[in-house]
């Protein structure tokens, strides 16, 4: 994790070089994943990959087709308090909320 400030300077860097690529409707939610999320935790020293052959149970991360999911729909500003909620009922330590600015 030493080189987790260079390495998300670099995931800033080529988001901020190719914001025109990433912001096409074509660019889509598991690209965003693989380029930038899944390499964001990986720099702080989570094995997303699962490079040491865990069973399921002990995985650092379990990608989201093995979760059921709820969809939540946010308002601009509002930040529902329910979010923890879910996450605890599905047993999940950890939830990971985005955004995207509209494409309207």
């Amino acid at each position: 994790m030493a080189d987790f400030p260079k390495q998300l300077e670099e995931l800033i860097e080529r988001f901020d070089r190719n914001i025109e690529s990433y912001s096409n409707q074509a660019y889509n939610e598991t690209q965003v994943r693989r380029e930038f999320i899944d390499p964001f935790f990986g720099a702080l020293g989570w094995d997303v990959a699962n490079k040491n052959g865990y069973a399921e149970a002990y995985k650092d991360v379990i990608h989201e087709d093995a979760i059921s999911r709820k969809k939540v729909t946010l308002r601009r500003g509002k930040f529902p308090p329910d979010v923890r909620l879910l996450s605890m009922n599905k047993g999940i330590s950890t939830a990971w909320l985005r955004t995207f600015p509209s494409r309207t």
